[in-house]
Parts: C-alpha cells; sequence; structure tokens
C-alpha cells in the first residue's frame, strides 16, 4: 500500500469538504481518501497542520497515473483556494509488519 499525505498549514476545512473532495474523488488510481482535521497538542498549541489528508494506492502504477494526471493538475490548482499557504506532500511505503 501506497499513502500520500497532503498536509495544509492553514485550511479553510469546508471549502475543501464542499468543493475540493469532489476533485480528488476523481483523481485515477486511488482506492481510498481520508480527510483529517488536526487538534491542538494536550498542552494547548496550534499543529502544523490544520489538514491532513490521506490517498491510498495499491500499486506504483497506481501513483504514477494520478501523480501524471490532469485530474491532478485540476486538483493542484484548486488548493490555494483553500490554503493560502505552502502545503507538504509525503508519500508512504507501507508494509505490513508483524503484531507487536
Amino acid at each position: 500500500m501506497i499513502k500520500v499525505f497532503y498536509m495544509h498549514p492553514k485550511a479553510d476545512v469546508e471549502y475543501f469538504r464542499n468543493h475540493h473532495v469532489s476533485l480528488a474523488r476523481k483523481l485515477p488510481g486511488a482506492v481510498h481518501l481520508t480527510m483529517n482535521v488536526a487538534g491542538p497538542a494536550p498542552d494547548g498549541t496550534p499543529p502544523p497542520f490544520q489538514l491532513v489528508n490521506e490517498m491510498w494506492f495499491e500499486t506504483e502504477e497506481d501513483l504514477q497515473r494520478m501523480l501524471n494526471s490532469r485530474e491532478l493538475q485540476e486538483a493542484w490548482a484548486d488548493v490555494p483556494n483553500f490554503n493560502p499557504e505552502p502545503s507538504s506532500v509525503v508519500v508512504v511505503y507501507t508494509r505490513e509488519e508483524p503484531s507487536w
């Protein structure tokens, strides 16, 4: 499983939920999308990212198909509409390990 995390520092969560998700759902190759809204740390410190989204892909080929798609260009062009600061992207390759 390959997971791509999109981390947005200052996000308009309602815009993301009501508009951007429809663009993200069109991305080819993705098998799962999760929207995570971050809250403050236990000591009240604000999170460095307000919105952390996950997209899951089963294969490297699926990920590459999404990365090379016009749908990604359209979705990425929409990011400034809900997040005025630069976003960060992390790609994680998940391997199942034996239970602890």
